[in-house]
């Protein structure tokens, strides 16, 4: 998987707030990119044009003790 991994390394050189682009054409690609960014970052969107895939990721707060997105943690308390 090497878009995840390149994807993973880049993502980890940014600072909060920052959106990374990812540009695929790989569906597998797209489909492990969105859902390491869905568990760990903010998908922001993803945009289709025949069969490039245009995927934005918004790097956010995290935390490491329950391994949620500090916005998870709050809707989870909310919740509760």
């Amino acid at each position: 998987p090497i878009p995840l991994i390149m994807t993973k390394k880049k993502i980890a050189k940014m600072t909060k707030g920052e959106i990374l682009e990812i540009i695929t054409t790989d569906i597998v690609a797209k489909e492990n990119i969105e859902r390491y960014a869905n568990e760990k970052y903010e998908l922001v969107r993803i945009d289709k044009k025949g069969e490039l895939f245009k995927i934005y990721i918004k790097k956010i707060e995290y935390c490491i003790i329950t391994g949620r997105t500090i916005m998870q943690e709050k809707l989870f308390f909310n919740q509760n």
